[in-house]
């Protein structure tokens, strides 16, 4: 349920963002808010990691994360809180398709 909210309220944001439509953008939010809150130790930024969603405040693709166990995480991102490791992995579980995306895109560099 919450995917499918999340799928309508992108889809209208992205149909209003050259429209001015506060109150249809208010809706959009509305509809986001629970999945944003879930995962909100990840984001998309233009221009980082090629807009690929990273744990905020960080260079770090949840792709990589995805492919990685917890204890492999905390070997190589020791500073990494419980909550970002979680975050970055339930993320990529709602997200498959774009995390396969993401890894295809990204194929050796796997550092």
């Amino acid at each position: 349920m919450i995917r499918r909210l999340s799928q309508i309220a992108r889809a209208l944001r992205n149909f209003l963002r050259f429209r001015d439509r506060p109150a249809a953008y208010q809706l959009a939010d509305a509809l986001l808010e629970p999945v944003m809150d879930r995962h909100s130790a990840v984001s998309h930024t233009p221009g980082v990691c090629r807009g690929v969603a990273v744990l905020a405040g960080t260079r770090i693709p949840v792709w990589r994360l995805s492919r990685l166990t917890v204890s492999e995480i905390r070997e190589r991102y020791w500073y990494l809180t419980d909550q970002q490791i979680v975050d970055a992995h339930e993320y990529a579980a709602d997200h498959p398709g774009e995390m396969a995306r993401d890894i295809e895109e990204n194929r050796g560099d796997e550092g």
